[in-house]
């Protein structure tokens, strides 16, 4: 390489360098683009996948619960749009699972609808003992689902 191709590279270099780092921070606002799964209890269904915002925290929560008539479903099926929504508004968002009619039957647990709704339970009680640690602020936690994760919340 000459030395005039050289110094023509370093500019350009530099430049898109410069470029990445600004494409970079461009991605979804104040979104953190992974989650954090955490086991909330024994059974492997006993899990959360936490979400912070990019922003400094302890920051709110919002718990999603997902449906699936206690027979299937899993937090893999969380809107998106949701998650993103909570965390521009610097929101920090928690999907969990639970344990479905069987499981809970399984355990010994009758009703076996004990299951889904002490597990929801357990997954909040979770989050706010552990707020610290987490970065989050249990004085400010909210819980939503769809159809049966919805009477899970309630």
């Amino acid at each position: 390489m000459t030395k005039l191709s050289r110094r023509a590279l370093l500019p350009a270099a530099a430049g898109l360098g410069l470029l990445a780092l600004l494409l970079a921070a461009i991605r979804a606002p104040g979104a953190e683009q992974s989650a954090v799964e955490l086991a909330y209890g024994a059974d492997p269904r006993q899990k959360l996948d936490l979400y912070r915002p990019a922003k400094a925290c302890p920051c709110p929560l919002v718990m999603f619960v997902h449906g699936g008539g206690w027979w299937n479903g899993d937090k893999e099926h969380t809107p998106k749009s949701d998650i993103d929504r909570f965390l521009s508004k610097g929101i920090a968002y928690a999907a969990i699972n639970y344990r479905n009619l069987n499981e809970a039957a399984r355990d010994g647990l009758f009703p076996p609808v004990l299951g889904p709704l002490q597990d929801t339970r357990r997954a909040l009680q979770f989050l706010r003992l552990n707020e610290k640690e987490l970065r989050l602020d249990g004085s400010r936690m909210a819980v939503y689902g769809s159809s049966a994760g919805g009477f899970n919340a309630l």
